[in-house]
């Protein structure tokens, strides 16, 4: 079977050096290499490199896929914006994800793979060269407080059925998702209804349904000590300070609200269950709409083109015999469509006596001609 491998890095706290850019050229000579990137594609061969340990060296996030089954995404998060124990927990039942540890360095490795699949090429919905520029966002919103992708992991692990029945969702609320997630459930394949129940009936999540009063409130809560450093850290060009008051402010708002009521991986499956029956019957009655569009726009054509075939009165049965004097299928094939349409006016006119009496004048005038004979019979009694 033929081969496709797709390895893509991305360095999005700090750019790459001239001597990062050497280094990783040594190691891939056909590689595309920018001040931000590594990008590589192989139909036969294999990469050189170890992804973890430049994922840890140069890079902050990397996916990789391959056509017979693999899927995965590493995500490299600074340990001083991140404790491993706010989240660790999203994966304890779930093999599709290992946690790496460095001096400075968390990485999260999510791998999928599956077997007995195969593709051509990329089945997804969009190119795969654009599908880890989608999900970049995931890393900002992670070292930001929000664990929505660790949730989304832990479904993948319930879809996967490492989940038991009777384990509680991790977080109570999640919807609505935004682009960078719905990105990753795509790559994933993760299944849209089950995506779809975890969002159901939750509070929003996100950052861009905070008030302007609630942000302000949890801002002016910080001490100005705090304030005051975190300008000083802004100033110097640290890159991180907003993701750390982004967190301090979501703690902040997350205190003052009802979180809700996690449900269980059971509930969870029925209301998926649910949700897809309910898209299945709003397909049906779509498909339905569409197939009663689709007769009443051809029907509605018939009668234009019988309206037509009724004005050329004589000239439409001279055509006829042109159609069939040219002979082969497509010609024949118009004659006939032509007589049937003529049936129909005869039909409607009580005339089917001298319509009947023209075709046997046909038959008999072009009774050598079998393709067409037996074309005319099919449809034309």
């Amino acid at each position: 079977m033929s081969e496709f491998q797709y390895y893509e890095f991305r360095a999005i706290d700090k750019p790459l050096s001239d001597q990062d850019r050497n280094v990783l050229r040594k190691i891939s000579s056909r590689a595309e290499i920018t001040s931000t990137s590594f990008t590589n594609t192989y139909n036969f061969g294999d990469f050189k490199g170890n992804p973890r340990k430049l994922v840890e060296r140069f890079f902050d996030v990397h996916l990789y896929y391959a056509n017979w089954g693999t899927w995965q995404l590493l995500i490299r998060l600074p340990r001083k914006l991140i404790d491993k124990s706010q989240f660790i927990a999203f994966f304890r039942n779930t093999e599709l994800v290992r946690v790496y540890e460095s001096s400075d360095y968390i990485i999260i490795d999510i791998n999928k793979y599956e077997e007995e699949y195969y593709s051509h090429d990329y089945d997804g919905d969009q190119d795969i060269s654009d599908v880890l520029a989608a999900m970049l966002p995931l890393r900002d919103d992670v070292l930001s407080g929000d664990f929505r992708l660790f949730y989304l992991i832990w479904l993948l692990g319930v879809q996967e059925e490492e989940i038991e029945d009777d384990e509680f969702e991790p977080l109570p609320r999640i919807g609505p998702l935004t682009a960078a997630h719905i990105a990753f459930c795509k790559f994933f394949q993760i299944d849209p209804d089950l995506v779809q129940a975890a969002g159901k009936n939750n509070n929003c999540y996100s950052d861009g349904q905070w008030s302007t009063e609630a942000v302000f409130k949890a801002v002016d809560n910080i001490t100005p000590t705090d304030k005051t450093k975190f300008l000083q850290r802004l100033v110097e060009g640290d890159s991180h300070v907003a993701f750390e008051v982004r967190n301090i402010v979501r703690q902040s708002i997350a205190a003052n609200r009802s979180q809700g009521r996690c449900r269980t991986v059971a509930e969870l499956r029925n209301q998926a269950t649910t949700i897809q029956a309910e898209n299945q019957a709003a397909e049906d009655e779509r498909q339905r709409r569409k197939y009663q569009l689709e007769l009443k726009e051809a029907e509605e054509k018939r009668e234009a083109r019988l309206v037509y075939v009724r004005r050329r009165g004589e000239y439409a049965w001279e055509e006829v015999e042109r159609e069939i004097n040219n002979s082969g299928a497509v010609a024949y094939q118009r004659a006939v469509d032509l007589l049937c349409d003529l049936q129909t006016l005869a039909q409607r006119d009580n005339a089917m006596d001298q319509f009947s009496a023209r075709i046997s004048s046909i038959r008999n005038r072009h009774s050598r001609k079998k393709m067409f004979l037996d074309m005319l019979s099919n449809s034309i009694s």
